[in-house]
């Protein structure tokens, strides 16, 4: 590989890690124990770098983020998942998705890129960042900030990991309960394996939704 802007991973065991890179001109691979392409080919060990198909519609140029989720403290079987974030605010997912972390409102397993959701019909748009669990071993979680200054969080809330009202539930792409929608207005987010945290406008300190 040449030209690598950006690195990504997440490791949760031997038989469950990956590791995602992108170029300077928006070419993606991967590697790892449990990689996915996006090309509709099944979960598999990659030694070495391999290429991976963009979403539909999306080309190197397009490609502002990308991130990989991941983590077996629920479920001991848990394959990683794949984010990417288009120059155009939509954010595309692919890869396992028992804890609804595709953000997709399915548990189905995505072998190509489809688009996160902001409900069930609505393709979640105007994205201006977004972070996944890539911190730790245990447990899969995601986030998103628009560019309107909403927060969304999605997949597994472990003690109210992401600010959704029901301890150790998954849960599709909403709004966190402690999230004034309209008044917080979020500009970064981060989510680790304990605590997500955002930045709101106009301050410089962090705010935290919940800590595990």
């Amino acid at each position: 590989m040449a030209n690598i802007e950006a690195i990504r991973g997440q490791v949760a065991d031997d038989a469950h890690n990956a590791l995602m890179a992108v170029s300077t001109s928006g070419d993606i691979y991967t590697w790892g124990a449990s990689t996915y392409l996006g090309n509709g080919s099944a979960v598999s060990a990659r030694t070495y770098a391999t290429a991976m198909s963009l979403p539909s519609g999306v080309v190197g140029s397009d490609v502002k983020m990308i991130g990989v989720n991941g983590g077996n403290q629920t479920t001991n079987s848990t394959n990683n998942t794949y984010y990417i974030l288009s120059n155009q605010g939509f954010l595309y997912a692919m890869g396992e998705n028992n804890n609804r972390q595709v953000g997709d409102f399915t548990t189905t397993d995505r072998l190509t890129w489809v688009n996160v959701k902001q409900n069930a019909t609505t393709n979640m748009s105007g994205i201006a960042t977004f972070s996944v669990q890539e911190h730790d071993a245990n447990f899969s979680a995601a986030v998103a900030v628009t560019n309107s200054g909403d927060l969304y969080t999605w997949g597994e809330n472990p003690r109210n990991m992401i600010g959704r009202p029901t301890s150790n539930t998954i849960y599709d792409p909403g709004i966190p309960s402690s999230f004034n929608q309209g008044t917080d207005l979020a500009i970064f987010a981060e989510v680790g394996g304990h605590t997500l945290v955002y930045l709101k406008q106009g301050t410089t300190q962090f705010f935290t939704l919940v800590t595990r």
